[in-house]
Formats: C-alpha cells, sequence, structure tokens
C-alpha cells in the first residue's frame, strides 16, 4: 500500500530514538517470562498487558547496540494498524483512494506522537490492531462460521491482553455490525456473543481483584473535566485545543456538532460517517474521568474524527459535485492540496517530537553506558548500594523547552535523571536472562556485612567501592528516599 509506503518514509529518521523511563521498567517486568510464564499476568503499576510485555521480550531477542528495534517495532505496529484500517474502510464500500487517503490523514498526525514515537506507548497502537482485525471478521459477508468464532475470539483476547480500554471494543462491534454491515439483531447477537461474553468475564475478574487495578488511583468524577476533555478531543484535531477550559457552552456545542453528524449520516445512510461519530464517542469516553490529556490518548479518537470528516466531505462532493461544471474534479484539486498541504505539516512536527524523544532516549543511552560499567565492576554475589546525587531533572526540562507540541511526560522524581530507577536500569545492563536486581531495604544490610556502594551524579557513575553501613546511618532522613539498597537474583 502506498499510504503504509509514505507514512514509513516519514518515520525513517526516528529509528534512532533510545527507550527511556518506563521503556526499562516494562523490560524489567518482561524479564523471565519464559522462565516462569506466569509472570506474564503479573501487573505492572497495577495494569495487566501481558501482550504488551511479550512484545518487549521479542525486541529483548533481538537486541543491538543501536537499540533500533525498539522503535521499528513500534512503528510496524502502527503501519500494520493503518493497513487494516484502509481494509475495514474498503470493506464499509468505500472506494481504494477514499479509504487510503481517510488512512493517510489518520496515519500522519503528529496528535498522537506518544504512541508512535515512544515504545511505551504502543499498548495504543496493539489495541488498534486487534480491534481492526475483530471488526474485519465480524463484518465479513456471509455466514460466520466457527473459524470465524475462534478467530473473533483470539482477536478480543489480545485486545485485553493489551489495553484496558478493549472495554470499548464490543459495543463497538455491536455498533459497526448494524449500521456498516446492516446486520439483523440476531445476526449482531450472534457475532459479538463472544466479545460481550469476554467482556462479562473481564469485568468480573477486575471487580473480583484485590488490590487496585491502577485507574482508580488517579481518576476523577467531575462535570467540569468532562466537559473539558470532551471539548479537547474535539477541537485538538482542529488546531483549537485552546477553547477547551471546561466550559459548560463549549461541551455543549461539540455534543450538538457529534449529535448532528450522526444524525445527518443516519439520514444519507452512510456507514463510515456513523461509524466514525460511534468510534469517536466510545473510545473517549473512558478518558473522561482521567483528569490529564498525554498525546496516546488522542490515538484512538483521531479515527473516528477522520472517519466522519473524510465521511462529511464524500457526503458534499457526491451531492454538490453533480450540480457544478467538472464534477469530481472541481473537488479534487483543492482536497489534493489540502491534503498535502497538512501531511508536509505534520511531517515537521514529527520530526520536531521526535527531537524531544531523542533528547530523552540520548540521556537514557548515557546512562545504560554508565551502568554497563558498573556490572562489570561490582560483584553479583554482593549488595550494591546506589546513591542518586544527581541534580539534574531531564523529563522537566524536556517537558518545559519542547521543540514539538506540549508534553505532559511522567516524572520519576527521585529516579536517575528522573529517568529510570537503578533495579530496571542495572538489570538491563547485566543479564536480565538470568536474573535481576530487586530492591531491598537498606537495614538489611548487616554493619558487617560486605557489599559495594555506587555514586550517581549528573557527570554519570562513579567508580563502585566498598559500602560503609555507618556513613548510610548517618544521612540526612531528607536524602535516604534517593538512596537505593539492591541485591542480585539468579531465575534458577
Amino acid at each position: 500500500m502506498i499510504v503504509v509506503i509514505l507514512v514509513a518514509m516519514v518515520y525513517l529518521p526516528t529509528l534512532d530514538l533510545h527507550p527511556w523511563g518506563d521503556d526499562f521498567e516494562w523490560l524489567y517486568a518482561s524479564t523471565n517470562l519464559i522462565g516462569n510464564p506466569a509472570t506474564l499476568l503479573a501487573p505492572i503499576n497495577g495494569f495487566i498487558r501481558p501482550v504488551v510485555k511479550m512484545s518487549y521480550v521479542c525486541n529483548a531477542e533481538f537486541l543491538t547496540p543501536s537499540m533500533w528495534i525498539f522503535p521499528a517495532t513500534t512503528v510496524a505496529i502502527h503501519l500494520l494498524a493503518l493497513a487494516l484500517l484502509w481494509r475495514l474502510l474498503s470493506a464499509l464500500g468505500w472506494s481504494s483512494w477514499d479509504a487510503a487517503i481517510c488512512t493517510f490523514l489518520f496515519g500522519v498526525s503528529s496528535a498522537y506522537s506518544e504512541v508512535t514515537l515512544w515504545a511505551a506507548g504502543r499498548p495504543d497502537s496493539l489495541l488498534l490492531v486487534f480491534m481492526l482485525v475483530a471488526l474485519t471478521l465480524v463484518l465479513e459477508r456471509g455466514r460466520f462460521s466457527l473459524r470465524h468464532h475462534v478467530a473473533l475470539g483470539l482477536a478480543v483476547i489480545l485486545a485485553a491482553g493489551s489495553k484496558e480500554t478493549w472495554v470499548v471494543l464490543p459495543p463497538l462491534l455491536l455498533g459497526f455490525a448494524w449500521f456498516g454491515a446492516g446486520l439483523s439483531w440476531r445476526q449482531c447477537a450472534v457475532r459479538t456473543a463472544i466479545p460481550f461474553a469476554g467482556l462479562v468475564l473481564y469485568l468480573m475478574a477486575v471487580l473480583g481483584r484485590s488490590g487496585s487495578m491502577g485507574p482508580p488511583d488517579y481518576t476523577r468524577i467531575s462535570l467540569h473535566d468532562f466537559a473539558g476533555k470532551l471539548t479537547y478531543s474535539g477541537l485538538r484535531p482542529l488546531g483549537l485545543e485552546s477553547y477547551s477550559n471546561g466550559s459548560l457552552w463549549v461541551a455543549l456545542l461539540v455534543a450538538t456538532i457529534l449529535l448532528a453528524g450522526a444524525l445527518l449520516f443516519l439520514w444519507t445512510g452512510d456507514s463510515v460517517g456513523i461509524g466514525g461519530i460511534l468510534w469517536f464517542v466510545l473510545t473517549v469516553a473512558p478518558t473522561l474521568i482521567i483528569p490529564y490529556s498525554p498525546s496516546r490518548y488522542n490515538y484512538l479518537p483521531l479515527i473516528g474524527f477522520w472517519m466522519a470528516s473524510c465521511a462529511t466531505f464524500r457526503l458534499i462532493r457526491d451531492r454538490m459535485g453533480v450540480w457544478l461544471r467538472g464534477g469530481y474534479a472541481v473537488w479534487s484539486i483543492p482536497a489534493v492540496i489540502a491534503v498535502v498541504s497538512y501531511s508536509a505539516v505534520q511531517s515537521v512536527w514529527i520530526q520536531r517530537e521526535a527531537s524531544d524523544y531523542r533528547r530523552l532516549g540520548e540521556a537514557s543511552r548515557v546512562l545504560l553506558a554508565g551502568a554497563r560499567k558498573v556490572v562489570r565492576t561490582a560483584p553479583q554475589r554482593l549488595p550494591l548500594v546506589v546513591f542518586n546525587a544527581g541534580k539534574r531533572r531531564i523529563v522537566t526540562e524536556v517537558s518545559m523547552t519542547a521543540q514539538g507540541l506540549p508534553k505532559l511526560l511522567f516524572v520519576r522524581e527521585n529516579a536517575l535523571l528522573q529517568l529510570v530507577y537503578p533495579a530496571p536500569l542495572l538489570t538491563f545492563a547485566a543479564a536480565p536472562h538470568l536474573g535481576r536486581y530487586v530492591a531491598i531495604d537498606t537495614a538489611t544490610i548487616g554493619p558487617s556485612e560486605p557489599a559495594f556502594a555506587v555514586a550517581f551524579t549528573d557527570a554519570g557513575f562513579g567508580e563502585p567501592g566498598p559500602f560503609d553501613a555507618l556513613k548510610l546511618a548517618n544521612l540526612d532522613p531528607r536524602t535516604k528516599n534517593r538512596v537505593f539498597a539492591l541485591r542480585w537474583e539468579n531465575w534458577h
């Protein structure tokens, strides 16, 4: 597909991006999957995402000094999603060119750079891949055989293992089956029975699970937040996000436009337009209770936005083009100019976004090089204490001086350079296939127990040396949260 090739060319200069931040956490959580598959379902930061873990395991098997496999895999997942989106739009009756233009407008956007320029953002793109596979299966013409049910069930399982917002998939499948394929309610019920059964089981498992799933820790029910998030999601693709101030009137305007669009598409029988409105509303809904908006939250809703926008353009073109001399040619010229201009602007912004992530990646590259020297010097059989005396706050720096779009990045305040804690970093620098460093309480290291210590400053890691437990006991209490004691544990 020419669309996939064009988008791949836009992302080609970004394949030098280095893993950073959450990437080390994902690798740390995925280190012993082959030896202990049960860890596949172990939560990371409260989330259970086994498919994401498996993607990191696959990357770890093909590591090179340049780490190109991480950005290459992340971009490849996005490109696969684009190919599946084009196929879905074609299955809904659009011409190859109309489907390609809509796919390209979504695929070249810089609004969700977190998903395509950072490996830790790939849960959204992985989820999209399996959502599109499920939709394509449900919309297939003819008899829905056992083979279709099995394939659909597998797609649903993989979607659920990618990200929690997969819960929007069953109602999305039902809506597309009813409006897109024109199936009867009985046929819709048969084809979506497995997804809805999976949703019920999933919710029962989540509600019955002890402890927090993660999201409830930072969710907030607020009408003001709802209004702000809805207007932001609706106005962001138009570059008007500055108006998303939580005003109820602006939110009502966006909601009215969505309702008017849905009624228009229902009246004209445009299945893609209806699907676009439904897609946008369902994928925005899970984010409304979260009081912040990282760029990855734009990824799924943007598909609905472009489906509805392109459906509107097609409607105007088809209705008005026959009244004008030249027909479609009158509309094709300005449309081509608009698409080319948009793609050029977005391509520039993607490179500017990549420059911000490159700064974080380069800092992590230096950290990793220093960590490898530490693990070669410090014996694994002895505890290792890391003193974080660094003052540089690279994540805050990038957020405050971003060359690309404004960024909402997670800050690990006491971590090395705000990027990564010592245990995941040193494990990755050592031999993660043999074992890993685990954090321990410094009090468990006795005064006479041999141990090694290493200091970290803005200049990097120092030379590891013998650890003095008495000095640790005399540290200022405010400094102790920047001291990390680690012990190596072998897998076997």
